[in-house]
């Protein structure tokens, strides 16, 4: 093997060690940016779980009786004025 082609393949050979480095360090950075999302979206999530507790609590749920008629809805709209 000539000094020639030696050289090429050590440059080569750290061409592509750097690119590796590159590679890696993209992916890394890529990582923990979605750890960060992922942290974010389950902070989020408990945040609404809390809200939806709360609301339960204090609002009342609404009944729609779907057999009524309305006849029987407005006596007793009347007899409530």
């Amino acid at each position: 093997m000539h000094t020639s082609q030696r050289r090429n393949s050590k440059e080569q050979y750290n061409l592509q060690v750097s690119g590796c480095q590159v590679i890696v360090t993209k992916c890394y950075q890529q990582r923990i940016h979605q750890q960060k999302c992922i942290q974010h979206v389950i902070k989020e999530e408990q945040r609404m779980w809390d809200l939806d507790t709360h609301i339960d609590i204090i609002v009342e749920p609404v009944v729609i009786e779907l057999n009524s008629d309305d006849s029987d809805s407005s006596s007793h709209d009347s007899d409530i004025e």
